[in-house]
């Protein structure tokens, strides 16, 4: 098994010849690597570097411990999304232009927009 990550100061790699991406932390396991000239200049520039088993077991136990705190409600998902993905959840969430702002300059946005859902219900 081959396995491959983000090198540090990368945030994605996709290679369409290959089809293969790797998007922030992941840590991806393959029986073979396709070359690809892409693919071939990532890793020798450090975009993308070889990984461990070891990190891909770590990563894959943060992962399944990521996915258990959000299915028992300890990660509230709007916490997860960037400022902006955030502003274009509460716009397109059907509240009123004074609660939008309420909530968009709360100290705690996600507790705003969690009370104030409430009172749609």
């Amino acid at each position: 098994m081959k396995y491959l990550k983000l090198g540090e100061k990368a945030s994605i790699f996709f290679d369409p010849t290959t089809r293969l991406l790797i998007r922030g932390k992941e840590v991806i396991a393959l029986k073979a690597i396709q070359k690809s000239k892409k693919l071939s200049t990532a890793l020798n520039q450090g975009h993308v570097v070889n990984a461990t088993e070891e990190d891909f077991n770590n990563w894959i136990d943060g992962v399944e411990t990521e996915v258990k705190a959000l299915e028992e409600g300890h990660i509230d998902p709007l916490s997860e999304l960037s400022e902006a993905d955030f502003k274009k959840t509460v716009k397109e969430s059907g509240f009123t232009a004074t609660d939008q702002k309420f909530i968009l300059k709360a100290e705690n946005k996600v507790k705003a927009y969690r009370d104030i859902e409430k009172t749609y219900e």
